[in-house]
């Protein structure tokens, strides 16, 4: 079910009731954009922190479609599913995107003006609750200030004239009619309104009241309703207790994504770590800085979560998949030894196939998750004759709650544990080359034939990582290797370690610049303020009238993230 803007409400309690009854719940998410410019890939020697660091600037991205799908089990053993595809788009003023990210999510069916046409806008937590603190301040203003206001003395001129005497009338027919319990008297600016609440309490005191309403476009409708005084202070109050009440219930996605926490269920995504990152970031709040303080925010949020990626790469089941991304994985898994999970939609629903070919579409992607979780947890958990996902062994599924993979190289992947702290992993054997432009992987692999051989990861056509098969050779090769390429114009090799040092000390020495860039700008200002302000000096006649500025421009960097 495609859910926007216009349905969002009507489509909300059922969504709530979906994922109450579900056995279990999976999500996805397509954003605008996946690499913030100057900010490096995670690498595969990275440490969660590290890698964190990068991928948390990647929320300045947003998400366009939020995909989720609950997963429900009947007493005959049979799996069915609700899907929904969330069309969203975020309420800050700056969309960040990438060209070839949207090309791609076009060129799969994603329709972009739905998007911006009838996207759900969500308030995060801080933005709710500074709303909510401005209605109660407003309800208070309006209990206190019960006292009618009174508009005199505003003079009409002949256009305006006209407008008041349309309205005149069409209040008196409204009067007249018992049937008609609203009036609206059209979009007016705000003289034309003022000129009727003051016709309106000279000509109809205590008879009619007015109320003016902005939509979401904040052009502002004015509407007249019967009553007097007393009545408009209740109606008034009504209104914003609802609209109290309904930021209090949540908003846009927010909503959902209570729903989701309050009930417990276990929550599956695929190489989820961004679009745990966007999902919180967009819909909840602003992602920190410390890791540990993220993973206080994801458990917060999703109390238990499963990474599909997780269980297909660190269990038994890593060496029968050919790879682990979602279309390839569930190609394998309806494949012999396994029988991939089937699940029809709810009956009377809307929802998907196995060979929808509806890749990319987020519901759709969230729908091909959860058959995959169960499919594997049903393998994993094989003596269990009577396997449900409610039932399943928990020392099957317990090991990999919780954790969430982020860089893939190593053998097995490397998590983020929400639970825990990461174990260190030993990276002595791990070094840094520089070298040549027309090197390629054969040449570098030559010096270290001697010593077992080595993985060799390239970061850009004149780096790489060297990771040595044999790490007891680390001290040779740190030796020999090391003195060659202080001899050699060709190459340069350091330690793992010390490579992310001596980054770390760069990139607090460009920071260091960029602080005093700031300030100097910042100090040239104020004194051409200062200059400005104080009268001008008087010029002798020796003296050369023509002034020059030789300021420069200072060119503006933005870090996106």
């Amino acid at each position: 079910m495609e859910v926007t803007r216009s349905n969002f409400k009507s489509v909300l309690p059922q969504v709530r009731d979906a994922i109450e009854d579900s056995a279990f719940i999976s999500f996805d998410t397509e954003f605008t954009g996946l690499n913030i410019k100057d900010v490096p890939s995670v690498g595969p020697y990275d440490t969660a922190a590290e890698a964190y660091e990068k991928l948390k600037q990647c929320a300045s991205f947003s998400i366009i479609q939020f995909g989720l799908c609950t997963f429900h089990e009947g007493s005959d053993g049979r799996l069915t599913h609700r899907a929904y595809n969330f069309y969203t788009i975020p309420t800050h003023e700056t969309f960040l995107c990438q060209t070839e990210s949207l090309k791609f999510l076009v060129n799969h069916g994603m329709d972009l003006n739905k998007v911006f046409k009838e996207g759900i806008t969500s308030l995060k937590n801080e933005d709710r609750a500074a709303k909510l603190a401005g209605l109660e301040e407003k309800l208070k203003g309006v209990r206190e200030g019960v006292a009618k206001q009174t508009i005199q003395n505003l003079q009409a001129n002949d256009g305006q004239k006209e407008v008041l005497a349309a309205a005149k009338n069409k209040i008196k027919d409204f009067l007249a009619c018992e049937e008609e319990e609203e009036l609206p008297l059209g979009n007016l600016n705000s003289f034309q309104r003022l000129l009727l609440y003051q016709m309106v309490q000279s000509d109809f005191d205590e008879k009619v009241f007015l109320i003016t309403r902005r939509a979401e476009s904040r052009n502002a409708s004015l509407f007249a309703y019967k009553g007097g005084h007393s009545e408009k202070i209740r109606r008034e109050e009504d209104q914003i207790k609802s609209d109290i009440e309904e930021l209090q219930e949540g908003c846009g996605m927010n909503a959902i994504l209570s729903a989701i926490k309050n009930s417990g269920k276990i929550v599956v995504g695929h190489n989820m770590l961004l679009d745990v990152i966007h999902t919180l970031h967009q819909f909840t709040d602003n992602v920190p800085d410390d890791l540990n303080q993220f993973k206080k925010l994801v458990l917060s949020a999703f109390p238990r979560l499963i990474d599909t990626k997780t269980l297909a790469t660190q269990t038994q089941i890593a060496e029968k998949l050919e790879s682990s991304a979602l279309e390839p994985m569930v190609k394998c898994l309806q494949q012999h030894p396994f029988n991939l999970t089937d699940a029809d939609p709810v009956n009377g629903c809307a929802g998907y196939t196995v060979n929808g070919n509806l890749a990319h579409e987020a519901g759709y992607d969230a729908y091909l998750t959860g058959l995959c979780f169960v499919t594997m947890l049903k393998y994993l958990d094989a003596g269990n004759t009577d396997f449900t996902v409610k039932t399943a062994s928990p020392v099957v599924l317990q090991p990999h709650m919780n954790k969430i993979p982020y860089v893939f190289y190593g053998n097995p992947p490397v998590y983020l544990d929400l639970e825990r702290d990461e174990p260190v992993v030993n990276r002595d054997h791990v070094f840094h080359m520089l070298v040549p432009t027309h090197w390629n992987s054969g040449d570098v692999s030559k010096l270290y034939s001697p010593y077992g051989g080595a993985k060799i990861s390239w970061i850009n056509n004149r780096e790489c990582y060297v990771a040595l098969n044999k790490k007891c050779e680390a001290k040779k090769v740190k030796t020999i290797i090391g003195k060659a390429s202080a001899a050699s114009k060709n190459f340069s090799l350091q330690t793992l370690a010390s490579y992310k040092q001596e980054k770390k000390n760069e990139n607090k020495r460009r920071r260091g610049d960029s602080d005093r860039a700031i300030d100097k700008q910042a100090s040239k200002k104020q004194k051409g303020d200062k200059e400005r302000d104080s009268p001008p000096r008087a010029v002798s006649p020796f003296e050369s009238a023509s002034w020059s500025d030789d300021s420069s421009s200072s060119e503006k960097s933005m870090q996106n993230g």
